[in-house]
């Protein structure tokens, strides 16, 4: 996970984001293969707000190609086993340095739906700085090579955003941190 960590941080230095390593469980509960939309869904029955939250397995099923599998996921949780997350964002003042500039938020609590990342073992070494592309709101993919959205690998060793897709990403970020659902971190790497 760290190495994913370090090459995401690499792929997102001009986003003015960087990640974290914040807490590593290895309890054994979480099941080694993944393989339908509600065991997606289960994974994100006991998340609470605050980071994102990146779920290694050994397999991953395509939920709608069967016999296809996946390297990673985007996932939001939906059904019975969504946590109903009520956050109110923190101050403008609470903020680190870094976050000061953004606009405060309301101090009316809202509904979240908690979304999470699912790591195959298989994933390369891009799979969840791509993933993390989705988390932070570029939703389709780029079929340029060489982007961070494409499947397709490019000439240069490390894939790029486009000016649009960074703005979505700190649009997104700003806007989960003024929600409650990102708490940024006082710990750079």
């Amino acid at each position: 996970m760290e190495a994913q960590i370090a090459r995401a941080n690499l792929i997102f230095s001009g986003t003015g984001i960087a990640f974290t390593l914040a807490a590593l469980s290895t309890d054994g509960t979480l099941p080694a293969h993944v393989r339908t939309r509600m065991e997606r869904h289960a994974l994100g029955a006991s998340l609470t707000p605050g980071a994102i939250h990146v779920i290694a397995v050994k397999t991953l099923h395509d939920v709608d190609e069967a016999g296809r599998f996946r390297s990673g996921v985007h996932w939001k949780v939906r059904g019975s086993a969504q946590p109903q997350w009520q956050v109110a964002a923190p101050a403008r003042s609470t903020l680190p340095c870094s976050c000061r500039s953004l606009l405060a938020a309301s101090d009316v609590p809202c509904a979240v739906r908690p979304h999470l990342i699912i790591l195959a073992k298989k994933a390369d070494r891009d799979v969840l700085a791509h993933e993390l592309g989705h988390f932070f709101g570029n939703r389709v993919h780029d079929h340029t090579p060489g982007n961070v959205m494409s499947y397709v690998a490019g000439e240069a060793d490390v894939p790029v955003f486009t000016k649009a897709q960074v703005q979505r990403v700190q649009e997104t970020a700003a806007c989960l941190v003024r929600r409650g659902e990102l708490v940024p971190s006082t710990q750079h790497p």
